[in-house]
């Protein structure tokens, strides 16, 4: 089956030029989520990163396309894998479609997050899984989320927190509340740079 490609249309959002109305909807649900981020703030070999999360002690990249499935990711996932290994990089990618994805559990999942393990040859291994979301455990505000690897370390990839598998009890006791609050986050974000006027 042949991709479909949809027309971009560029979009000003928090006096930022996006190449997308798709990005500048991202950037808006990082501001709600209170997430500290840049927009192509770096270049690695062949590929420049849509955005950088900054986290407490890592930078997660992340790459937005208008795509609905994991799958259609494959090719854009070995492009950035070959640009992270020729530029002597490991970051973690994270890749955010045209939707919240569905876990295969129905939990709340916010795209997919690749981390990049080395195997017994020291060779790179990476593992590109469901990002799956949370509250952070010392949070009591609205849409104050983070995400973790739903097979590797389930750490939280900008707060940090890990106990174990102690801060996922949030998460599983809350499930309900936190699709209903991602699901708010997202509508709300669209709204904003669909109709808001810069």
């Amino acid at each position: 089956m042949e991709k479909q490609y949809f027309a971009s249309i560029p979009t000003k959002y928090n006096g930022i030029q996006f190449r997308s109305r798709l990005e500048a909807r991202w950037a808006c649900f990082f501001d709600l989520c209170k997430w500290r981020w840049e927009y192509e703030s770096i270049d690695l070999k062949g590929w420049i990163p849509d955005f950088v999360l900054i986290g407490k002690t890592q930078q997660i990249l992340v790459e937005v396309k208008p795509f609905f499935s994991i799958t259609e990711f494959d090719e854009t996932i070995k492009k950035n894998e070959k640009a992270q290994e020729l530029s002597n990089t490991t970051y973690e990618m994270l890749y955010l479609g045209a939707i919240m994805p569905q876990s295969k559990e129905s939990y709340p999942t916010l795209g997919w997050l690749s981390e990049c393990m080395t195997g017994n040859n020291l060779k790179r291994e990476w593992c590109t899984e469901e990002a799956l979301l949370g509250y952070k455990v010392t949070s009591s505000n609205k849409y104050d989320f983070d995400f973790f690897h739903s097979y590797q370390s389930y750490k939280y990839r900008l707060s940090d927190i890990y106990d174990g598998n102690g801060h996922l009890s949030t998460y599983y006791n809350n499930s309900v509340n936190i699709i209903k609050s991602v699901t708010e986050a997202w509508i709300e974000a669209g709204n904003y740079v669909q109709w808001k006027k810069e």
